[in-house]
């Protein structure tokens, strides 16, 4: 018995959301809201795996481009001529200096500083032990286990 065989020719596949922009749109932000992909179809007079398509799909106006665009546009307005800047705290606690202003390891003066620029501030966490328990527990542990030392703490901790 002879094999038959079946030869389909694909074709690019046109998102018949995309086709209309209006619809597109609409789609576009239902999905955005979180509607159900039944109600979008009611409301578009669109098939319901065809809205599905369209959300996960690589078309040119695809649920996902517009999320894309919709978060380059938000980026773009926020950081549209500004900087990074770090802004260190003081080395040492009673410091004049309040905060040390620092992009790409230049230091800046207040004074140079935009409104467009972003400040990442960075403030050091409370340490869990006091530095005299801390060198306390070493104390012990090499008391202990002379030969173990699990912590290498400067010596300025045990005088």
């Amino acid at each position: 018995m002879a094999k038959k065989y079946c030869m389909l020719a694909f074709m690019p596949v046109t998102c018949s959301i995309c086709a209309v922009p209006e619809t597109a749109r609409v789609v576009n932000e239902m999905l955005e809201r979180r509607e159900t992909l039944d109600k979008i179809a009611a409301a578009t007079g669109k098939h319901r795996s065809s809205v599905a398509r369209h959300k996960t799909g690589s078309c040119p106006l695809s649920f996902l481009a517009y999320k894309a665009a919709k978060a380059k546009s938000k980026g773009k307005a926020l950081d549209q001529d500004g900087r990074l800047i770090v802004a260190w705290p003081p080395e040492a606690p009673g410091s004049k200096r309040k905060l040390t202003f620092m992009e790409n390891g230049r230091e800046l003066t207040p004074a140079q500083l935009t409104a467009a620029d972003v400040l990442l501030i960075v403030r050091y966490a409370r340490p869990l032990l006091s530095v005299s328990l801390l060198a306390e527990a070493y104390a012990e542990n090499v008391e202990r286990s002379p030969k173990l030392h699990v912590l290498n703490l400067p010596d300025t901790l045990l005088d």
